[in-house]
């Protein structure tokens, strides 16, 4: 097993990772574009659902969950989901 210091945390590889991308709802679903950066890595997406919406409905969440193997890809994939257009945060 792999194991990688990241920002004072400890990761160990390979991973289950979970997370929200924050985007605008004005701007078109980024569902295409997230399935599309997780395949473009080879990743199989476990979960990919819209969450909550703001409480002004200006941004939506979308909850996603996959298994990661290294800590390369998880770097490359977060800053991949940064990118998707729309995108206020990653959390």
């Amino acid at each position: 097993m792999n194991t990688k210091k990241i920002q004072n945390s400890i990761l160990k590889f390979p991973l289950k990772w979970h997370s929200r991308l924050i985007v605008l709802t004005s701007e078109t679903s980024p569902e295409n574009e997230i399935r599309q950066i997780f395949a473009s890595f080879c990743i199989e997406l476990q979960e990919l659902k819209k969450g909550n919406l703001s409480s002004n409905g200006k941004y939506q969440t979308w909850q996603f969950s996959a298994k990661i193997n290294d800590v390369t890809t998880y770097k490359a994939l977060h800053h991949a989901l940064r990118n998707v257009h729309g995108a206020k945060m990653l959390l």
